[in-house]
């Protein structure tokens, strides 16, 4: 098969050859066995979400299949209305209902359907594989995109896909995602994050993986203005270095801090951070504007091998200087737009980076906003395109 292009014009202003409207490689289903955005507000969540709609745009057709739970439909319509969508719930008897005017029984095997730049389908995680193969019966697609998908779901939608001709590809988020795979042949191409997750798939599994950056739509988190209150940490976990930043708060009484609540509560990490007075708790955002127009430094102190950092990427987009672990992938998303800790375990070494970033934050401003460029998701959308291309060029020999 040859694909025609066209030059586009990327927001860093950089031309790229991009597939000419996508349409030469057919159209997508993306799969996961976790929520789709807007309730899934993960970094892989997202990235997916601008991944797909920035396809949509360049003409190419993806359908979404997540996952749901009955208890979450109230808050997923409530979310969809701030994207100025709204949810259907499709019954076992293939009873549209308007979900603001009817009353339902949800059910294992109902399916929540709503559209944002994509039409999407949310069912239980018992009923995805069943979801898939109706999905498969009403329409063939070219490709299936597999993402945060256990084997005992991936396995039998992989199977499905390959018996109709349809392709499956695989993206790793996290080296873990892969355990349970049982051969490397199951799937053709493996996209993961970053080079050091491509290197802990290698060592681990023996499989060698594609390097596919997470494409970041830098339009969405940029701030007109910024008052400078606070620096900020994102995403409160225990992995994340929640207790060292609460740690260099308690030595910079001075100074205002946030927290910003990204997948729940932490248990005992509220109650910390209300005896101190100068950190603040901000709940989870569906707008991160809001976050970024008031963070003068963001702090990124994660403490395992943290595969990206997408959030590294939406602040220096607003040119906000960044101080971030030097471990996993992070050091990529990085680049030279931050400071990067060392001695990441102790306070001592942020309160450094801190000291360093406010002595170049003039410098570090300028180089980050160059840096979140290199992750625009329009370049992503390209190098996506790119690889099926080549993928079909070995299929045709």
């Amino acid at each position: 098969m040859k694909l025609t292009s066209e030059r586009i014009v990327t927001s860093g202003g950089e031309g790229f050859v991009f597939p000419q409207a996508c349409m030469d490689l057919g159209n997508i289903i993306f799969v996961s066995g976790h929520r789709l955005f807007p309730m899934g507000q993960g970094g892989g969540e997202i990235s997916a979400y601008e991944l797909l709609s920035q396809l949509s745009r360049y003409g190419c057709q993806p359908t979404a299949l997540g996952v749901t739970d009955p208890c979450e439909v109230v808050s997923l319509n409530a979310a969809l209305k701030h994207y100025g969508a709204s949810l259907s719930v499709l019954t076992t008897e293939n009873r549209i209902v308007n979900f603001c005017k009817e009353v339902y029984t949800f059910c294992e095997k109902t399916v929540c359907s709503y559209c944002l730049q994509y039409p999407c389908r949310v069912t239980t995680l018992d009923h995805l594989v069943a979801l898939f193969r109706e999905t498969l019966r009403q329409e063939h697609f070219r490709w299936l995109f597999l993402q945060t998908t256990p084997w005992p779901v991936a396995g039998p939608v992989i199977h499905t896909a390959k018996e109709g001709g349809t392709c499956p590809i695989f993206y790793a988020r996290r080296p873990q995602a892969l355990e349970d795979f049982p051969s490397t042949e199951e799937v053709p191409l493996v996209f993961c994050n970053s080079r050091a997750a491509r290197d802990q798939i290698r060592k681990r599994y023996g499989i060698e993986s594609e390097v596919l950056y997470p494409g970041i739509d830098l339009e969405r988190y940029r701030t007109d203005t910024n008052t400078h209150e606070f620096i900020t940490m994102i995403n409160p976990m225990r992995s994340k270095g929640v207790l060292l930043f609460l740690r260099v708060a308690e030595c910079l009484p001075h100074r205002r801090f946030l927290v910003v609540e990204n997948r729940g509560d932490v248990p005992g990490i509220f109650s910390l951070i209300q005896r101190l007075p100068n950190v603040t708790y901000l709940e989870k955002q569906l707008d991160m504007r809001r976050v970024y127009s008031r963070t003068h430094l963001l702090l990124v102190p994660s403490q395992w091998q943290e595969p990206f950092g997408r959030v590294i990427v939406e602040a220096q987009g607003n040119g906000i200087p960044v101080c971030a672990s030097s471990i996993g992938g992070i050091p990529e998303a990085l680049g030279t737009g931050g400071i990067l800790v060392r001695d990441f375990q102790e306070p001592a070494a942020w309160l450094q980076a801190i000291a360093e970033a406010e002595d170049r934050y003039a410098e570090l401003s300028i180089l980050g906003r160059k840096n979140a460029e290199r992750f625009a998701i329009d370049k992503a959308a390209c190098k996506f395109a790119a690889a099926l291309e080549r993928m079909l060029a070995v299929q045709d020999g």
